[in-house]
């Protein structure tokens, strides 16, 4: 028998691809049958912004708006009564139906053909039918006046300063209670603002004639924290360990633990990484690979291992290359936490390199918008926002600053823009062993070259070989050919001419052709040869015919007999050719019987045959000429065995980072008007959201970029959106639910805080506590509010259907990472992470950038999910069905679905399988289990808890005492149930 012990790493890795390869197309079917839901983590209000209202206000007001001078087919499309009513053809828009709506056919010139100047780019008429199919969600009212010109505008900076989220934090006095003693006792810091909570958490329940629900049972509390603190369920010996601890004080020991260990680090940096839309590759057109992401993911959870203040975390990733530092380590710490600016997706083919860079400012701009401020800055490019108090020049006033940030550089290929990456400081030792070794390789390589000289200048051979007549005239490979037909590429026969050949599978004979151009440098007389790979299924007579200043010359070649010129080409005749016509040699397959191969066509001056032919005549005689060929030959292998060897003792390369740098000189930013770097209106001097500012303003001076004093100004405790939306992510993230429900929106359409005095209690003491992230969740997790029970109670759901007040705790689904890494961690143990580049295996693309492209597959390790690589566009997808974060957004509230393909995953996937299986082995195996109590012990190990009478009874009933498949099935069930895939 295989004891637990034996089960081997080997074994569950050895799944992987199966695993993979069984969800892909698990999750592929659910996504035809509709029953996965797409990452759409913009909300319709942002997707309409962001995608459909600038491009009506570009495309289609000029015709259809109170500012055309004739409303053209009585269309008006600048509100949504417009289209709704229609013009002279009836209702534009048919919401959920993008086949009946006449707008997105007349953008498709099916029929109607609008815009006028020319059809809309696919990209923005899938975002048309995408908005359609999900609704057509358009915020815009019928505006009050008709008046040509009159502006859609949203909230003045000055109704704005009004505004709850723009006004300046409050400490109001704890409220009078009927009931203070349910509240936390204050017995340290920490445990007084756990009391300032309940106390504003009571005084709303009670002003509603509510009561909070009683504490947690002992066991689903504890779980509770560790998974929410951790991202871990505990192990069975950890929960009883906790129960057995009588101390009065033995939830705060056991949080406090819990904080120092590195799994809360690496749990609520995954959290962080989620707002910085965190990924090892590009995405989009162009999916480089990201080989230096891993730095800046590194120092996120050293930030949170070391519970950096929140203030200077925020202006370390906005800054942090501008910041004073105190030793070489901090230096680099710094400079790599910019990587912040530089992860998101870029369109890095456009060829418009200014529209790029504007496209690049505007996502830096979103992403911290949203992240920091909880802001939806994007809006504000094109237009001034449509709800919040953020002009347009606030808007480039802020992208003048980012504006002055490199974040391009040079080209990964002709017109696919790259990405700078900054060299990091190095140690002396490490330079040195650098340095030598490059003087190694270069003086190897050195040598190698000059015996490579002389062998390509040997006579050793009379047979010219296939290299040295390279060398000759003008040679134009396949590659560059012009093809009609499917012709197949073959390495199968050699030699051949660069990478490969093509033939013609002996198909569609009279239908394929091949034809070689190329300009010659002199009216002169040239032999044609062509190379070809013989063999006897290959054609006797091929047609080529070449185009010459005499005309054209057809002639028949056998492609079953080795060329004469190294075994590879073919002479079919000398011509003249004149330098300014181009020289022609075309392949055709009318007739032919056999493969027919095309390689290579080599246009060789006749005088230069004499001339090669002449020089090989006065060679040395033959046998001395290859005894020096081979010495040569003998050289060059040992050469190439010393350079090997040399490379396998190279150290590691000078490391870089994905960070950001200033521009050499410094700007200010006009306004593009309607968005467009092209159409440029008035320069705005650099600045911040004057909503949010305070005075006396703070101003840039010339000779910076801005970085800096961007980063001061957000993470300035004056600033009044800071605070409060960086706590309410930590409520959210322990609650279930915001104190702010809309996470990444403090504005118009953003929800209006449940708890505003508790909010602004809370901010303000994050502040005073030194923007400690530790102290805030140990605060939260000590209070009576967290602790609640989870029951449901029928009378105050009928008050308080949403539990906005908070008389229960929330239930919460356990992320996609958690699920997976429990899982590991309660079978075979999670692996100590290498912490490097999850992708150094991968090329600069991440696949081929053509339709049959496929990415590299990356050997998964049993580390945690966080050290796994996050390739944009190939999301595992065990953790895309579970809502991973998508990494081409700000995603501070991820999705929680409930869909058919969950359970498909749970009770079919291969992964899920062998860890029940792995944990009924190791349950059965225990000798110290009896035989009875194996129920409760697969469930203390998964659930946290033993199993009740009836649980035990139902587990025998599927498995006997030495019955591992039955025990497995138990194992099994209980995974996919709710009870463990959700936490009370």
């Amino acid at each position: 028998m295989v004891t637990a012990s034996q089960f081997s790493r080997k074994s569950r890795q050895s799944a992987k691809k199966s695993e993979s390869a069984w969800l892909s197309l698990m999750v592929a079917m659910a996504l035809a049958l509709g029953i996965v839901p797409a990452q759409a983590e913009q909300t319709p209000a942002e997707f309409f912004e962001a995608r459909i209202r600038p491009v009506l206000i570009k495309e289609c007001y000029s015709c259809h708006s109170s500012q055309a001078p004739v409303l053209k087919g009585a269309l008006n499309l600048e509100h949504r009564a417009g289209w709704q009513t229609g013009g002279d053809s009836g209702p534009a828009i048919v919401p959920g139906n993008p086949e009946d709506s006449l707008l997105l056919s007349a953008m498709k010139f099916d029929g109607l053909e609008m815009p006028p100047a020319g059809r809309l780019s696919n990209e923005i008429i899938a975002d048309f039918e995408r908005w359609i199919k999900a609704g057509a969600f358009d915020p815009r009212s019928e505006p009050t006046t008709t008046a040509k010109n009159a502006p859609l505008s949203g909230m003045s900076i000055e109704a704005g300063k009004q505004f709850w989220s723009f006004q300046p934090l409050t400490q109001a006095a704890p409220p009078a209670l009927q009931n203070p003693g349910w509240a936390a006792v204050a017995t340290d810091e920490s445990s007084t603002h756990s009391r300032l909570i309940d106390q504003w958490v009571l005084a709303r329940l009670e002003a509603a004639q509510l009561t909070p629900s009683p504490s947690a049972d002992v066991r689903t509390l504890v779980r509770r924290i560790y998974i929410d603190l951790t991202g871990l369920t505990p192990s069975a010996l950890e929960v009883e360990e906790f129960c057995k601890d009588q101390r009065p004080d033995r939830i705060e020991r056991l949080v406090d633990q819990l904080l120092d260990r590195p799994e809360y680090a690496e749990h609520w940096a995954r959290r962080w990484l989620d707002l910085a839309r965190y990924a090892d590759s590009n995405g989009s057109d162009f999916n480089a690979t990201f080989r230096e992401a891993w730095r800046y993911r590194n120092y996120v959870i050293e930030a949170y291992k070391n519970d950096l203040p929140y203030d200077e975390f925020i202006k370390e990733q906005l800054a942090g290359d501008l910041l004073p530092s105190t030793s070489e380590d901090e230096r680099i710490r710094k400079l790599v936490a910019t990587g912040f600016l530089m992860l998101g997706p870029k369109m890095l083919s456009e060829r418009d390199k200014l529209k790029l860079q504007m496209d690049v400012v505007d996502e830096q701009l979103d992403t911290m918008g949203k992240a920091f401020l909880g802001m939806t800055m994007g809006c504000a490019r094109c237009h001034d926002h449509k709800f919040d108090p953020v002009p347009t020049a606030d808007y480039y006033a802020m992208a003048g600053i980012l504006k002055n940030t490199l974040s391009l550089q040079g080209e990964i290929q002709k017109y696919v823009s790259d990405w700078p990456e900054v060299p990091l400081p190095i140690r002396a030792e490490h330079r040195i062993a650098l340095e030598q070794f490059e003087q190694a390789k270069k003086s190897l390589q050195s040598q190698l070259a000059s015996i490579k000289k002389q062998l390509n200048s040997s006579t050793g051979s009379m047979n010219e070989g296939s290299d040295r007549q390279l060398e000759l005239g003008i040679v134009v490979d396949d590659t560059a050919a012009e093809f009609v037909g499917e012709w197949k590429q073959s390495t199968h026969s050699k030699p051949y001419v660069g990478a490969g050949y093509r033939h013609d599978d002996n198909a569609d004979k009279g239908e394929k052709s091949a034809t070689f151009k190329t300009a010659l440098p002199a009216d002169d007389e040239y032999e044609v040869r062509v190379s070809f790979t013989p063999a006897a299924a290959r054609a006797q007579a091929v047609p080529i015919s070449v185009t010459h200043a005499a005309g054209e010359t057809t002639v028949k070649l056998n492609q079953q007999k080795s060329g004469p010129f190294g075994g590879l080409f073919e002479s079919i005749g000398r011509f003249r050719f004149k330098a300014d016509t181009p020289a022609v040699v075309k392949f055709e397959t009318d007739g032919t019987k056999g493969h027919v191969i095309v390689d290579a066509v080599q246009w060789i001056p006749v005088r230069d045959i004499e001339a090669h032919q002449a020089m090989l005549a006065k060679a040395a005689s033959q046998s001395q000429a290859n005894a020096e060929r081979d010495k040569l030959q003998n050289e060059m292998k040992a050469m190439e065995g010393k350079m090997a060897e040399l490379l396998k003792t190279a150290p590691p390369p000078a490391p870089k980072a994905m960070a950001a740098q200033s521009t050499p000189s410094f700007s200010d930013c006009a306004i593009c008007i309607r968005g467009e770097p092209h159409q440029l209106g008035k320069v705005v001097p650099r600045g911040f959201l004057q909503v949010a500012s305070w005075e006396p303003a703070q101003q840039i001076p010339a000779d910076v970029s801005g970085r800096q004093e961007l980063a001061n100004w957000v993470a300035h405790p004056q600033n009044p959106l800071t605070a409060r939306v960086y706590v309410n992510r930590i409520w959210k993230s322990l609650l279930g639910s915001g104190i702010v429900r809309t996470t990444d929106n403090f504005g118009v359409l953003g929800e209006r805080p449940t708890h505003p005095e508790l909010l602004d209690a809370l901010a303000s003491s994050f502040i005073q506590q030194g923007w400690s992230t530790k102290k805030l969740i140990r605060a939260i997790v000590l209070s009576k509010t967290y602790q609640q029970s989870s029951t449901y109670r029928p009378d105050a759901a009928a008050i308080d259907p949403e539990n906005k007040l908070l008389w229960r705790a929330n239930r919460q689904r356990l992320s996609a990472e958690s699920m997976r890494d429990s899982l590991i961690a309660l079978t075979s143990g999670l692996e100590t992470p290498d912490r490097d580049s999850p992708v150094k295996s991968l090329g600069k693309l991440v696949a081929e950038n053509n339709p049959k492209g496929a990415a590299k597959s990356i050997q998964e390790s049993l580390t945690r999910t966080i050290y796994q690589p996050v390739v944009r566009g190939e999301i595992s997808p065990l953790l895309a069905v579970f809502d991973f974060a998508d990494p081409d957004f700000v995603v501070g509230d991820r999705s929680v679905s409930t869909v058919p393909a969950q359970a498909l995953v749970m009770l079919n996937s291969p992964f899920v399988k062998e860890s029940a299986q792995q944990i009924a082995r190791q349950i059965v195996e225990d000798a110290n289990i009896p035989s009875d109590g194996r129920a409760s012990a697969i469930y203390l190990r998964l659930l946290g808890r033993p199993a009740q009478e009836e649980e035990i009874q139902l587990a025998n009933k599927l498995a006997g005492p030495g019955d591992l498949a039955g025990w497995s099935r138990v194992s099994h069930a209980l995974i996919a149930s709710t009870e463990f895939r959700w936490r009370d």
